[in-house]
């Protein structure tokens, strides 16, 4: 079941995320999984992503375009 954080809080009931750009999966089957994110157009934000879900763990993974950069403060 998908989730993304819109307004600061996470949900299940929308199909996008908000400007915090975060999301995932709950209940999401062992093995390996393979994500890809993708922006409002439909395009690919960096391509499919492959992720190993173990039983009792908290499986993560940053998801950013290449070009996005942090600015140095």
């Amino acid at each position: 079941m998908p989730w993304y954080f819109v307004g600061g809080l996470p949900s299940v009931s929308v199909k996008a995320t908000g400007a915090e750009g975060m999301g995932g999966f709950l209940n999401a089957p062992v093995g390996l999984a393979q994500v890809d994110a993708l922006a409002p157009n439909g395009a690919s934000v960096m391509g499919p992503l492959s992720l190993l879900v173990r039983r009792g763990w908290n499986t993560s993974t940053f998801m950013r375009p290449p070009r996005a950069q942090r600015r140095p403060p």
